[in-house]
């Protein structure tokens, strides 16, 4: 029998967090309320043996991906680039407000002289979780995930061989029955 590869899975309940996000569904559009989910992630990591006779080491890969989930644990996960957020930071508190785009065929709240406000929230900044990315989906949220992941097993050298010979395929369910599958691979780009 010829071997084509190994797979490390670690499915295991305490990788979880819980956090609060709002998602906008259309461009231009007020975002859903505010509300929280209890995310579970599960990993696998795809790659040859090493001279040890493993592909990565279990403990090392949970408790890796174990850091990245504390850093979202309690959270309220926030889009920083949104084209109809506006914050500001003062005092250790984030005031944000969500606005009403005027123009639908433009995405800047540049172009409104005096802009209707659709939601105004305020945050204690440790309780809050900014990302680059324009909406806090599960998708982009385990894309986060897989690449700091990725980043840190790459860093750390934890590949015994070219990081081109692994990939990783991470489930994040953000309700039962709910999930995104992203595969990752060396070049970071699902």
């Amino acid at each position: 029998m010829k071997k084509s590869g190994y797979c490390v899975q670690i499915e295991d309940d305490s990788l979880t967090f819980s956090a609060i996000h709002s998602v906008f569904l259309n461009k231009n559009s007020r975002p859903e309320p505010l509300h929280g989910h209890d995310f579970k992630v599960r990993i696998a990591v795809y790659g040859p043996l090493n001279e040890m006779g493993y592909v990565i080491d279990f403990v090392t890969l949970k408790l890796l991906l174990q850091t990245q989930l504390n850093r979202l644990h309690h959270k309220i996960l926030l889009p920083r680039r949104h084209a109809q957020i506006q914050y500001r930071i003062e005092n250790h508190t984030i005031d944000l407000q969500v606005l009403a785009c005027k123009n639908p065929k433009s995405t800047s709240n540049l172009e409104m002289k005096t802009p209707d406000i659709l939601k105004h929230w305020l945050f204690p900044e440790e309780d809050v979780c900014f990302f680059e990315f324009e909406n806090v989906t599960t998708e982009n949220l385990a894309y986060w995930i897989a690449q700091k992941l990725w980043s840190q097993l790459e860093s750390q050298k934890l590949f015994a061989f070219s990081a081109s010979q692994y990939r990783m395929s991470l489930v994040l369910e953000e309700s039962p029955g709910c999930c995104v599958n992203i595969d990752f691979e060396q070049a970071g780009a699902p």
